[in-house]
């Protein structure tokens, strides 16, 4: 180990902690795969209370120390200068606690950062004041064909911003979340005019909600939701004055369409057919690592932190209270 390189934990063993690259070698998907790809990281311990999943885990990826849980860690006494905190989303707090006895220099949450706007607010607050930073996994922050976007809306590109629609399901904090924090992203304010409906459809206390927000300027924004069961969506259109775009396929394709002189009716104007790109919603976790890379290195922003979360969450936590969705929610 070089001295630039950084010992890192994985806590919970699962899908986005390494699963989904299992049985692959293009770009990583996953927290361990891109650490792993980038280099300068080593990942000396994971956390998992299942024995089974830690050992397969552990051995696939040549991890040395493997725990339990977060208590087994701290007594260990090892340290760590970035801790991934992978694990389901109601231990997320629990071993935000534990992992700040550690004292790492930067944590990286999955979303949400809890099942409750009150804990998450919790904890930003409790890695802002240890002097933590705190990374939370809204991936598509990470994504260059986001990024470009929000650039070429913020040019005039698109022209005027006429409405925007959201597809999406599996949950308004789990898969919603990320969509708000989407739309934060691209148009800065977010405002709720109604909550429509809220389907379970993959989740028993996190339900899809249809709903019409609109930003501080006025331009309504939909969130159309679909049924986890039947397939995943996770799609965004964008309806602009000079065009149209589409994020596809989660943000792995993308299609536009532009105004053109319609070829039958003299002086009428339409959209022409969908004209597709490749994305580059892949690169996400790969770019995320190294912007956590270069902001203990380097000191630069890190791209989503505990404040855009928070954010995306009240937001979230706002729809679930206005629909007839009556799970307490404090």
């Amino acid at each position: 180990m070089t001295k630039t390189n950084l010992k890192t934990l994985i806590v919970g063993c699962g899908n986005i902690a390494g699963g989904f690259d299992f049985n692959q070698n293009n770009t990583p998907l996953t927290h361990i795969g891109a650490y792993k790809d980038h280099g300068k990281f080593d990942i000396n311990a994971c956390v998992e209370p299942d024995k089974e999943i830690r050992m397969k885990f552990a051995n696939h990826w040549g991890i040395e120390n493997s725990f339990s849980n977060m208590e087994a860690v701290v007594a260990s006494a090892l340290e760590f200068d970035v801790i991934s905190i992978c694990s389901p989303t109601s231990f997320h707090y629990s071993n935000v606690c534990e992992a700040l006895k550690i004292k790492p220099k930067v944590i990286f949450c999955e979303k949400p950062l809890s099942n409750n706007y009150t804990d998450a607010v919790k904890i930003k607050e409790m890695c802002k004041n240890a002097g933590v930073e705190l990374a939370v996994n809204h991936s598509r922050r990470w994504d260059p064909k986001v990024i470009e976007l929000r650039d070429e809306i913020a040019a005039g590109g698109l022209g005027d911003i006429r409405s925007v629609i959201g597809f999406y399901n599996k949950g308004v904090l789990n898969n919603g979340s990320h969509m708000i924090d989407l739309l934060f992203n691209l148009f800065d304010s977010l405002n709720i005019v109604s909550a429509i409906s809220a389907v379970n459809d993959y989740f028993e206390d996190d339900p899809t909600v249809t709903a019409l927000l609109k930003t501080n300027s006025g331009m309504p924004v939909h969130l159309v939701a679909a049924h986890a069961s039947e397939y995943a969506l996770f799609e965004l259109e964008i309806i602009g004055s000079k065009k149209t775009i589409r994020m596809r396929d989660g943000g792995l394709n993308w299609s536009n369409r532009r105004i053109i002189e319609n070829p039958r009716y003299s002086g009428y104007k339409n959209l022409s057919n969908d004209q597709y790109v490749e994305g580059s919603y892949h690169e996400a976790m790969a770019n995320a690592v190294e912007n956590i890379y270069k902001a203990i290195m380097q000191g630069d922003k890190l791209l989503c932190t505990g404040h855009e979360a928070c954010e995306a969450h009240k937001i979230c936590q706002e729809l679930l209270k206005k629909t007839d969705y009556r799970k307490d929610i404090r």
